[in-house]
């Protein structure tokens, strides 16, 4: 399970895969305030209600419902956020330019929105399927 205590430790960071029984594949990635370094592994996993958070603390409650093989789609992306959110951060630092780090605000949104198009997108076509249409059916 991850574990981060000060913000240093493990963490799952992503959500890809989505399925109708709420599951989705995240990775585990080790973090340095809470900044991901390296991923550790990903996996299939169902939210199992609300976990502990405190100010130097947190875990997250979760079943474990697949290994799987790192996800390179999901670890390119979170890789790309978080270099994307601290260089607009360090640009704007370097030039004085704090406008600039508007972009990194801008972009904090990003995964959240995503997440729930994909979840919308999943729904739609488990929607179609069920059914009888297939899930790429125009109409």
């Amino acid at each position: 399970m991850p574990f981060t205590f000060n913000g240093i430790g493990t963490i799952n960071y992503g959500a890809r895969d989505f399925r109708p029984d709420g599951s989705y594949v995240t990775t585990e990635w080790v973090v340095v305030a809470y900044v991901p370094i390296a991923p550790l592994r990903s996996r299939r996993i169902r939210p199992a209600g609300q976990g502990v958070y405190f100010v130097v603390y947190g875990s997250s409650n979760h079943y474990i419902l697949e290994e799987t093989g790192i996800n390179g789609r999901q670890v390119l992306s979170i890789y790309g956020w978080c270099s994307s959110l601290i260089a607009s951060i360090a640009l704007a630092a370097q030039f004085d330019a704090w406008p600039l780090a508007v972009l990194g605000v801008l972009i904090l949104p990003l995964p959240w929105l995503l997440r729930k198009r994909a979840v919308r997108q999943m729904l739609k076509e488990y929607e179609r399927t069920r059914i009888g249409l297939s899930p790429t059916d125009i109409g």
